[in-house]
């Protein structure tokens, strides 16, 4: 099973500076992106085979802007093929999730470094839309434009030939025999 001690082992041989949270199996490491600085937090699931990866966004979003955050974040996530978003709405903390359920493999260094730099790519080209949004701005739609029309093909957006797929239609052709063998 994976653990802390395999998470920290690795982000070192990396040349990160890791901190261990033993108590939540997770470690953690500022990351230097090309606009701002800040913490990513990796977590092992004890005993299921999962890991998480976090970005912690820096600052807390205000209590007066997380109805227009939250609105932002769902637009973001809707078309997001890896990873979320996620808004505490009580306390605004902000951060960026991807994760892995590697199941009964060995989860490698390579997948995680992939999860990794997918998670950190992602929230920092998000990141302009997100503190527009702090600092009071509304056009969440143009903002949302903006960052995601610079996007590398980094696998995190539909593809345009995708992005009208009428997938309840697709539900209702499949055989539900088949239905139950995809899942």
């Amino acid at each position: 099973m994976i653990g802390m001690e395999f998470l920290s082992r690795t982000l070192q041989a990396s040349g990160l500076a890791v901190t261990e949270h033993p108590e939540l199996s997770t470690v953690s490491f500022t990351h230097e992106g090309e606009q701002r600085s800040w913490e990513v937090f990796c977590r092992a699931r004890h005993p299921v085979p999962q890991v998480m990866v976090y970005s912690l966004h820096p600052w807390i979003v205000p209590a007066d802007r997380r109805l227009a955050m939250m609105e932002l974040l769902t637009r973001a996530n809707y078309g997001l093929v890896i990873g979320n978003f996620e808004l505490d709405p009580d306390d605004g903390e902000l951060r960026f999730k991807t994760s892995i359920d590697f199941g009964s493999d060995r989860l490698s260094g390579e997948v995680l470094a992939r999860l990794i730099q997918h998670n950190v790519d992602a929230f920092e080209q998000y990141l302009p839309a997100v503190e527009a949004v702090i600092a009071g701005g509304d056009d969440l739609l143009r903002l949302l434009e903006q960052v995601e029309s610079s996007a590398p093909d980094a696998g995190w957006g539909i593809p345009d030939d995708l992005d009208d797929l009428d997938l309840d239609r697709i539900d209702d052709e499949v055989d539900p025999g088949e239905q139950d063998a995809i899942r």
